[in-house]
This record gives C-alpha cells, structure tokens and sequence, in this order.
C-alpha cells in the first residue's frame, strides 16, 4: 500500500510523522522535492509542486481495511476520503500505480533515445501522449514503457520490464526488453529479419556510457521461438495478477481438445520473451493493454521467428487509431501450427 501526500509546510511532514508512530504505521519519508502534479490520464496538471513521499514499508498487522482506517485517523480523513484522496493523489493511471522509477527510467530514455536516431519522435507510456493528428504522421517512432510490470515491482518481485521498440510504418522493427532484476541484468532483443538474441549477466551494463556493443557480445546468445511437438503439452505464458475467465477459457478449450497445457505464469512482457527464446509456445493477453505494453517484446518473438497475432489472428499493428490500447492478443512460437483450432 503506497500513498503520495503532499505538504507544503515541512513542519507538517513532522507531526505527519509523530501522528503514524501513535496509529503503527510504518512510512518512510522522502525529502521534499519539486515536481508534477499529474491526473489520473497522466496529464501534468501542477509543476515545481513541493512534495514529499509517503510509502508504507511493510504493514504487519491487519487487512487492507484496518490500514486504511488507521492511516485515514492519521491524515485526519474518512476512510472512504482516504480511499479517494489515495487514488487522486497518488500517481494511478486507471488501476495502475505509476512509480517514482517509472519516471525515472522515463527521463534516461528521452534522454538518450533520441540521440541515437535525428528526428525520430519518441512516445512514452509516461510522457504527454500527442494527438493522433500529430503522431499519424509519424512514419518511424520509437514506443516506450519506461517500467513494465510496475505491481510486480511494487511487490519486490524481479519480473518487470524496461520496453524499447522502433515502429516503422506500424510494424515493430527493433525490440528492446530488459529485466534488470532477473539473472543479475537480462535483455532480450530482437531486429526484423536479423534474428533475436538474449543477454545474461549484464548487471547494468546496458545503461553503462561505457558499455560498448562489442562488450554486450561477450554476454549474447541467439534465440528462437520453438515448434509444436506432438504429444508434448503446450506451455503456455500468462499474467500473474490477471488470470482471468478468458483466460481460463483458453486452457478449458485445450483441454476438451485433448491437448495437455502447461500453465506458466509471468509478469510483464517477459511472457512475450520466454515465447521468443522457447520457453513457452504461447502466452496470453486477454486483459486490457496498451501499444507500449506489446510493441519491444512482439519485435523480439518476431525476429526470433514467432508471431504476435490479434484476437482474430492478425498481426499486431501500430499507431492506427487514436485508441491506445490493444485488443486481445496472443505471442505464438510455431507459425505452422492451426493456432485458431487449437485457441478458438
């Protein structure tokens, strides 16, 4: 349970402080900064705001509920006041938390990105999105999410993401996916018709201005999405945190089809990773997402000779509608095999 609270006197912070030691809330302050204000669509609303950060470390005692109730008597609101100013106030994009890293690792990518190919514009999951009448324009783009899989890192768990993809034309041409938190710095990446290649052992190497390409080789092994055999069961990669009735769907239609299912659950978009590298022969999307979301890790399937195809098996496309977000997609290993009779 995090919370952002803002204090425009210091002295507030202070008996903030003394108020939780008296309700056993256990919060970390972090100094105040100036920063954005933003809604909850992301857009910045207030600038050079002072703030501190509030985050509860670890709560041992009670739900959910009986937190809430004490930290309201705390902030000397209502529980369902509390509940709302949580939302209102905190960084939530819908029913995402946004963290400070994925501002962050957001401000190093529009840093840098844009010095690596002139004139390419840059569209991020944390940036002010432009207008469809702008970015239609757009024949090449780099997409971005600055920190996929952000409950899992909020969890302490090592399965989000840093995604990085080039769009030419709509189609997703070079895929970055780096997991900094999985076998000490691991990335996958993937450029159309080049094939697609993993990297272990990077332990920061990739954000290093002194990581050369001919170092990265050192940690490279090449990849590829492997195919149906049969008899074998079907691995399948899922959300950890979004299994839902669709997806249960899926594995029920497997099975009355006589087909053995391995369900595999991961985080962010590692799932579209362990497809490419053969670790799994499908993974499912059947939640809400965005183009930032599936854009690095259908490069990378892709390159290493999958498919990512839409809920009426199509390629995924990119930047052809004003709407964001994805339909229902799935990563696939083996284009060969009768993917709607084995789904559908």
């Amino acid at each position: 349970l995090a919370l952002r609270m803002r204090f425009m006197q210091v002295d507030q912070a202070d008996q903030f402080r003394l108020l939780a030691d008296e309700n056993r809330i256990n919060i970390r302050l972090i100094p105040p900064s100036r920063g954005r204000i933003f809604d909850r669509d992301g857009r910045v609303v207030a600038e050079n705001v002072p703030s501190y950060r509030i985050t509860m470390v670890r709560e041992e005692a009670g739900d959910v509920e009986e937190v809430i109730a004490r930290l309201a008597r705390v902030v000397e609101l209502k529980p369902d006041e509390l509940e709302r100013a949580m939302k209102e106030l905190s960084d939530f994009r819908g029913d995402t938390p946004v963290t400070l890293a994925d501002h962050a690792a957001n401000d190093i990518l529009n840093q840098r990105l844009p010095g690596l190919l002139e004139g390419v514009p840059l569209l991020s999951e944390e940036s002010v999105i432009p207008d469809f009448a702008e970015r239609s324009g757009w024949c090449r783009y780099w997409l971005v999410d600055p920190l996929d899989g952000t409950k899992a890192f909020i969890r302490g768990e090592g399965e989000f993401t840093v995604n990085i993809a080039l769009i030419e034309r709509g189609i997703p041409v070079l895929g970055v996916v780096y997991a900094p938190a999985v076998g000490d710095g691991t990335a996958y990446a993937g450029l159309r018709e080049n094939g697609a290649f993993k990297y272990t052992g990077l332990s920061g190497q990739l954000l290093s201005d002194q990581c050369a390409i001919e170092t990265l080789e050192d940690f490279e092994q090449p990849i590829h999405a492997r195919k149906l055999l049969s008899g074998q069961p079907i691995v399948v990669a899922c959300s950890r945190s979004r299994a839902g009735e669709e997806v249960e769907q899926v594995f029920k239609h497997l099975s009355e089809s006589g087909i053995e299912a391995k369900k595999l659950p991961v985080s962010s978009a590692l799932k579209l990773c362990f497809v490419a590298e053969g670790g799994a022969d499908l993974c499912l999307y059947l939640a809400p997402t965005c183009e930032w979301d599936s854009a690095a890790g259908q490069a990378v399937v892709e390159a290493a000779g999958g498919l990512v195809l839409d809920d009426e098996m199509r390629e995924l496309r990119y930047n052809a509608k004003a709407d964001l977000h994805n339909p229902y997609f799935f990563g696939i290993a083996d284009r060969e095999a009768d993917w709607p009779a084995l789904l559908f």
